[in-house]
This record gives structure tokens, sequence and C-alpha cells, in this order.
């Protein structure tokens, strides 16, 4: 059903979203740092110096990176082995897995809405895209403890050089010079979240300007009636 279809997108966003954007730059943009059209037939991981989605003067420092990560995992098996299996579950990767859904449900939720367009080239600007954000009203704790990121990330997209401590006042002042262009979204982050897994799946075309639309937007299967295919 219905809801069954929002728990599934939600799970597999929070819990499979990260790695797959790491690993195959799923979701990630459709151009490489130099302009030209992502090519899926050429790497595109994160974790390899050759990838696409890097700058050319990034590329010495993306295996020493990989290497890092791939001590860290060797030293988690070594504790299984020493603590006994199960050992860096209990302590690392449970904990892991929170911050992963936590850190993809902040980019999920704040570059993605019905209302929020998608730019062909022809029509895409840096201020245009970075305008084409939405903060969201999370509970005052989780405001106070991740200072204010939710509902102050139209403003990180504006100017990322704004520190943390004046996101709130610039978030104001920007609201007040422009509030045609400012979005802002009060339902619940609950409730934020089942509206986006529910409608929110994909654009019809690179062309021109797109909203995202829902999968029961698809037109219907010419072979179902007759029973082909």
């Amino acid at each position: 059903g219905d809801d069954a279809f929002v728990f599934w997108n939600t799970f597999q966003h929070l819990f499979f979203g990260w790695p797959l954007y790491l690993f195959q730059n799923a979701t990630g943009g459709r151009r490489t740092p130099q302009g030209a059209k992502i090519d899926r037939k050429k790497p595109v991981s994160h974790f390899k110096p050759s990838s696409q989605v890097f700058e050319d003067n990034q590329r010495d420092m993306i295996m020493p990176g990989t290497v890092g990560c791939l001590m860290v995992l060797a030293a988690l098996l070594y504790v299984d082995v020493l603590a006994g299996l199960g050992t860096s579950l209990f302590w690392y990767w449970g904990a892991y897995v929170i911050v992963n859904g936590w850190l993809v449900l902040y980019t999920w939720l704040h570059h993605t809405d019905s209302d929020i367009p998608h730019f062909s080239d022809g029509h895409f600007s840096y201020m245009r895209g970075a305008t084409c954000s939405v903060d969201r009203s999370y509970p005052e704790l989780i405001n106070y403890v991740h200072h204010h990121i939710g509902s102050t990330h139209v403003l990180h997209h504006i100017s990322f050089q704004v520190p943390h401590y004046r996101a709130q006042d610039a978030t104001r002042i920007y609201k007040e010079k422009y509030p045609h262009l400012y979005r802002f979204d009060n339902r619940s982050i609950w409730s934020a979240t089942k509206e986006i897994a529910r409608s929110c799946h994909f654009v019809d075309d690179v062309r021109g300007v797109q909203y995202y639309k829902s999968m029961t937007e698809l037109p219907p299967n010419p072979f179902a009636k007759s029973g082909k295919g």
C-alpha cells in the first residue's frame, strides 16, 4: 500500500543513500566540475582519484582518504577478532547508522520538495540554484544541538562563509530583503518526510525547468490490459 511504499522509500534513502552516493554518485550532479556531462561508464566513485566528480587539484588527496577508510575497516575487523564478533557492531556500526541516516535526512529534506525546481543548462545560474533549498521546522533541542543548520540551510547555500553563530541573524536579514526567494516549511519533520517520500520521485526531463513528480503520475503500462510484456 501507499504507507508501505513511503516506509520503504524512506528506509532506503536513510540507510543506503549515503553509501550509494559515495560509491556510485547516486543523486549526485550530472556534470563534472569541469562542466562536461558525467559518463556513467567511467568512474564516479568518491574513493577513486580518477573519478569524474573531482577537481584536478583534488585527486592527490583522494587515495590517502581511501586508504584511511580501509585502515578503519581493518581495525574494526581486528577488534571483532580480539573481543568477539559483534563488538564493532555494538560500539561503532550502530552509531554510524544513526549518523548516516541523520545526515541523509538533512540533505534529503533541504534539497527536495514539490515546489523546488530543477534547471537545465540554459536556465541555471549560481544564485537560482543556491535559492532552491528549503528551511524546515525542527524541535528546539535539535536546532540547539545542531547549531540551527536545518532552519538556516537556505543561507548556507547563499553564502557558506557565514559562521553558524551568525546564521540566524543573517537568515532574518535575507528573509526581510528577499521574501519572494525564501522557502520555509513549518510542517513537522515527520510530515515533511512522509510527503517527500510519497510525492517526490523523478523529473520528466533535463530540459527547461522541471519539478518533482510522483510515480503515481507515470503513464499506464500499455501492455497491462493486453497481457503482453
